[in-house]
């Protein structure tokens, strides 16, 4: 059982450091600092580092050396998409299955939360929005569809943290496409409010690509892949 735990410690120690990029994207894993920082003996370590691998966070060399996966436009494009689709999916359940009082109990709240913070702290606003999220995932009777979107919203952390979470102008954005989604919802329109999240999610893809461009700026070849998956779109 301390085995077990060591290696749940290891794995949540690491996701600050990827996520924030405390450690870059293609740099090496410096396990001593983790196990100091952890606490933990190497075996417990190397799970924690195995599910991260696992999740595509962490990547093992030829030479055995594990590094942080880079961040890439593809990965990016890949991960939003299916996101789109699961989320679209999860709405269209809500709005279907779900009562007038559990939408209002589940999502009215949080709702609120929003639209305060839009005037106090955008910031604030976009960690609301975040909650909105999981709160519809939470309500959908499909447990496959929650339990993918959990596991995509995990990887899709680092992008986050570049790209939409970064630009003001993009959280007050997002900010009132969750209240529309929200109204479209509470009025039943089931179409409208999946074809709503779905843009959603597309204007927060094209948010973090073109962060990422200037992330990468002066690697030609991953800016023209990120005009690439633009141009598909547009």
């Amino acid at each position: 059982a301390r085995r077990v735990w060591g290696g749940v410690i290891a794995y949540l120690h690491l996701r600050p450091w990827m996520v924030e990029r405390i450690l870059a994207p293609g740099s090496s894993i410096p396990e001593k600092e983790l196990a100091a920082s952890v606490g933990v003996s190497r075996t417990p370590r190397r799970e924690g580092l195995k599910a991260r691998e696992t999740q595509g966070f962490v990547k093992k060399l030829a030479n055995g050396r594990l590094v942080v996966v880079p961040l890439s436009p593809r990965d990016l494009s890949d991960l939003y998409s299916v996101r789109a689709t699961i989320e679209r999916l999860i709405v269209k359940y809500v709005a279907s299955e779900s009562t007038d009082e559990e939408i209002r109990e589940s999502l009215a709240p949080i709702i609120s939360d929003i639209r305060n913070s839009l005037q106090s702290s955008p910031a604030r606003a976009s960690r609301h929005g975040e909650r909105f999220h999981y709160a519809m995932a939470e309500m959908c009777q499909n447990s496959v569809a929650r339990d993918f979107l959990c596991e995509l919203r995990e990887r899709i952390a680092r992008y986050r943290s570049i790209g939409p979470d970064n630009i003001p102008e993009r959280r007050d954005q997002a900010a009132q496409e969750h209240l529309k989604i929200y109204e479209l919802l509470a009025a039943r329109q089931v179409e409208e409010a999946a074809n709503a999240m779905e843009e959603h999610i597309d204007r927060s893809q094209e948010a973090a690509l073109r962060f990422l461009a200037g992330d990468l700026k002066g690697e030609i070849a991953e800016i023209a892949e990120i005009a690439e998956i633009l141009e598909y779109k547009d």
